[in-house]
Order: C-alpha cells, then sequence, then structure tokens
C-alpha cells in the first residue's frame, strides 16, 4: 500500500466486512484486517482509519471465540480513535466493548456498552445499531428476562427480514429459537431452527448453520 483514500476506506471496509460476515469467514476476516491495519500503518494511515480498521478486526475476533485477543487489539483501536478524535467510529466500537463485557460474564457493563452504542448510532449508523440493539437482547437473554429477549429479537427480525439480510434473519431466528424453547413452545422453537438452518445452508454460512443445529439439538432434547 502506496497511498491511502480515507474519504472512501471506511465504505470500502464496511462492504468487505459484510461480505466476510454474510459468509462466515470469520478467521479470514480476522486475519485479512490484521493484515490491512499492518499495511496501513506502513503507509502512514491517519490513526482514525488505523482505528476503524482494527475495530473490524476486534469483529471478526470475537466472532471467532477469541474474546481475549479481541480485548487487546480493542485496546489499540480505541487508542487511536480517541487520539483522532473520531466519536462517530468510536460509537461502533462500543458494542464490542459489550460483547467482551459479556464474555466474561459482566452482564451490566455489557448492557450499558450496546445501550450506548445503540443511542449513539440510532440516527447515523442504522446497520451499527441494529446489531447493538439485538445484542441488548443477548444481554436480557443472558439475565433471564425472556420477555425482554423475545422482544428485541423480534424486533431484529422483522427489520432484517425488512431489508434482505439474511445473515441477521437467520442470527434473530436462532435466538428466539431459545428463547422460545425455554418458554415451553418446543413445536415453534423447532421451527426457527429449522428456518435458521435453512437460510445457513443457502447462503453457506457455517457459522449461522451450526447455530441452527445447536438450537435443533437443544429442542430435541427437552
Amino acid at each position: 500500500v502506496s497511498t491511502v483514500d480515507e474519504a472512501a476506506l471506511p465504505t470500502l471496509v464496511r462492504g468487505i466486512s459484510i461480505l466476510y460476515g454474510n459468509r462466515g469467514w470469520h478467521r479470514e476476516g480476522a486475519a485479512l484486517f490484521a493484515r490491512a491495519a499492518q499495511a496501513l500503518q506502513q503507509a502512514g494511515a491517519s490513526d482514525r482509519v488505523r482505528g476503524l480498521v482494527l475495530g473490524y478486526q476486534v469483529y471478526f475476533l470475537l466472532w471467532s471465540g477469541r474474546a481475549t485477543e479481541g480485548a487487546a487489539v480493542l485496546a489499540q483501536s480505541v487508542a487511536l480513535l480517541e487520539a483522532s478524535e473520531q466519536t462517530d467510529w468510536y460509537a461502533y466500537i462500543r458494542s464490542h466493548f459489550g460483547t467482551v463485557a459479556l464474555s466474561v460474564g459482566r452482564i451490566a457493563e455489557a448492557q450499558e456498552h450496546y445501550a450506548t452504542a445503540a443511542r449513539l448510532t440510532a440516527g447515523s449508523d442504522p446497520y451499527a445499531h441494529q446489531w447493538a440493539a439485538f445484542s441488548e437482547g443477548i444481554v436480557a437473554l443472558c439475565s433471564g428476562d425472556l420477555d425482554a429477549a423475545a422482544r428485541q429479537f423480534s424486533s431484529s427480525l422483522a427489520v432484517w427480514r425488512s431489508q434482505g439480510f439474511q445473515r441477521g434473519e437467520a442470527t434473530a431466528l436462532a435466538m428466539l429459537s431459545d428463547v422460545v424453547r425455554q418458554t415451553g413452545g418446543l413445536d415453534r422453537a423447532e421451527a426457527y431452527g429449522r428456518e435458521a438452518l435453512r437460510i445457513g445452508s443457502v447462503t453457506h454460512n457455517p457459522s449461522i448453520i451450526a447455530s441452527g443445529l445447536r438450537e435443533l439439538g437443544a429442542v430435541a432434547l427437552e
């Protein structure tokens, strides 16, 4: 990388992250953005651009189950964004704080980060906003508030289905399957799980396929 078009880069990396996420290429995405961050540093890119790219690396590290490594990269990303005073991209990064906190059982802290991210991105970044709001449903599920979790997952499902965003739709279906199973609705839970599995199979997304199979297995064990 000899020159960096910093105006175009945010759109480019968002598109790449969606492509890799939709395909379930989480480990590959983490490696790609790690290489990109290193190349940007060598090219003398600004702190704000490097911080953004590291933020996407964090996203894929967390989806890969590498929360400890993700937390370390997250600290680097935040330091760069704070140095550049880039508040918009920092709002997106707040969701990652929530995921790191949730991975170690700090539920209240996770909720605070997700709620802040949802609020800060509500009018500026619908994609990041919906993921942050959906994550609040995960916090509710972990807290045992099944009604709140079901409402949030249903809301996210409706939004993502209307957008044709299949990865989001399947993710919401898998989580709804979990909630409904816990409330005794085994037939509905199975239906949600099968639909999530169908979408994962059609889109060739291994993480979604795994989620659908996991929920169907949980129903079978009831």
